[in-house]
Order: structure tokens, then C-alpha cells, then sequence
């Protein structure tokens, strides 16, 4: 679904791949449109069921080709209006050779995370369910006869509900058992 919206980033090896088959997709309705020439006499007349699939076929490529330019774009820190200046001859060359050839920026922008990381939401999860398992056994012990099993209760999750105040060292600052990964 992420090849219809414009809305996120997309790395160049991913766009080179989806501009390409696009490009594939495209060039089909033209190679049976040419053979198909009735005026020419060397094919039978085409359909218009013919022409309305070669047609749809013509459509979603550019679109997607539209789109994945837009997240491209989005990748490089740039706005997607940017590929009205496709159409245009040296304009557009110039954009195309800039999307394909200029990496894009390695840390978050405000189009999102780069292409390939993982989603903060989702370590944030996996990292509160590892926090509510192991941390009734590395907060130690209480003396004698506090509790049945003399193990404390764990600590409050140091993991925020808020995306901007995430702090990955919070855990290890609140439970000084634990020691951070080398």
C-alpha cells in the first residue's frame, strides 16, 4: 500500500528497482499498441477493452513512479512538489539523476525514520515486555521475611508513552543491576 501514497522515505536501490519495473509496465502498452496498428494494416483493429486496460496499466506506473519520486525525494530532506519539475526536459534529468545518485540522510527528518530502521513504537513495546520479565529478578533481594519469595516488586516502566521524551538509558539508570550492552 506504501507504493500509492507519497507519505514516508524510500532508499535508492528501492526506488531504482520500482522506477525500473515501472518503466517495464510501461513500455508493455506501448510495444502492443504499435503492433496493433490498424491503420497500417498489421494487426487487427484494437479493442476498447484493450485500450482501457493498456490504458489502466499506463496510469498506476506513472503513479507509482510519481509516488516513489516523492518518497525519494522525502529521503533526501526535500519536499515532494519537487516533481512537478519532472515534465520539464533539463529540469527533469537533472531531478532524476539527483534521486538516483544522491544518498539520502542517514538520521530522521520530519518525513519520518530512515528507510530500513526499525520502528521506534515497536522497540519501545519489545523493550517494555523485556523489562516487565527480567525485572523482578535483577532488582535483588530484600532482607529476611519482607516478602514470601524475598524478591522486591519491579521498578515503574522508564519507558515513556511520548515518541520526542524516549530514553533508552533510562532503564539502566533506575536499576543499577543492570549494565548496558558493549
Amino acid at each position: 500500500m506504501a507504493l500509492l501514497t507519497g507519505a514516508g522515505r524510500i532508499g535508492r536501490l528501492h526506488y531504482f528497482l520500482i522506477n525500473l519495473a515501472c518503466a517495464l509496465g510501461l513500455l508493455a502498452p506501448a510495444v502492443i499498441g504499435a503492433e496493433a496498428d490498424p491503420d497500417a494494416g498489421t494487426g487487427p483493429p484494437t479493442p476498447v477493452a484493450v485500450v482501457l486496460v493498456i490504458l489502466l496499466v499506463f496510469l498506476v506506473g506513472a503513479w507509482v513512479s510519481i509516488t516513489t519520486s516523492i518518497r525519494r525525494l522525502h529521503d533526501c530532506g526535500r519536499t515532494g512538489w519537487l516533481v512537478l519539475l519532472s515534465p520539464l526536459p533539463l529540469l527533469g534529468f537533472a531531478l532524476g539523476l539527483y534521486l538516483l545518485f544522491n544518498p539520502g540522510n542517514p538520521l530522521p527528518n520530519r518525513y519520518g525514520p530512515p528507510p530500513g530502521s526499525p520502528d521506534p513504537e515497536a522497540m519501545r513495546a519489545q523493550l517494555a515486555k523485556l523489562e516487565a520479565v527480567t525485572a523482578p529478578y535483577i532488582q535483588g533481594r530484600h532482607s529476611e521475611g519482607d516478602d514470601d519469595d524475598g524478591l522486591r516488586a519491579p521498578a515503574q516502566s522508564a519507558w515513556a508513552n511520548d515518541a520526542a521524551t524516549f530514553d533508552a538509558m533510562a532503564l539502566y539508570r533506575e536499576n543499577p543491576g543492570l549494565a548496558p550492552p558493549r
